[in-house]
């Protein structure tokens, strides 16, 4: 048997959409398998870092925006950060890259070739920068 989700992946969604419905405390919710202490924590020090939740565990503003998105709350508070910043639609096409498996192929065969292929489109220090280029070849 696959081990459940809830205990082997990030917490931190779980909580955030939790905490926007009003369902009570993690800890004291009737999962089916209940996730251990150290995942709930590390979701909640996620959430802390994020501005979801501030150091009671109490969502925040951010929190609720964020809880909106149906997205890795790191992902979604990139884009949160980025429409206050102006650079929505690099961070928009940034997110969907990270959304997939990366698209610059590499076949085995042909190593050399794609690097060739792949170097027109070499961010400065930043594959990030690599994909809003390749993004921008396309567009």
């Amino acid at each position: 048997f696959t081990e459940p989700e809830i205990l082997r992946s990030s917490l931190a969604a779980v909580i955030l959409r939790m905490a926007a419905l009003r369902l009570g405390d993690v800890t004291e919710f009737p999962f089916i398998e209940a996730p251990s202490s150290r995942l709930i924590a590390d979701g909640y020090l996620l959430l802390q870092e994020l501005g979801a939740v501030d150091a009671r565990r109490q969502i925040t503003e951010t929190g609720l925006q964020l809880a909106k998105l149906p997205l890795d709350p790191r992902v979604g508070r990139m884009i949160l950060a980025a429409k206050r910043e102006h650079c929505l639609k690099e961070i928009l096409i940034i997110a969907s890259v990270l959304s997939i498996q990366d698209p610059r192929e590499r076949p085995m065969d042909k190593r050399e070739a794609a690097d060739n292929a792949h170097a027109k489109f070499a961010g400065e220090g930043s594959d990030f920068m690599s994909y809003l280029k390749l993004w921008d070849f396309f567009d």
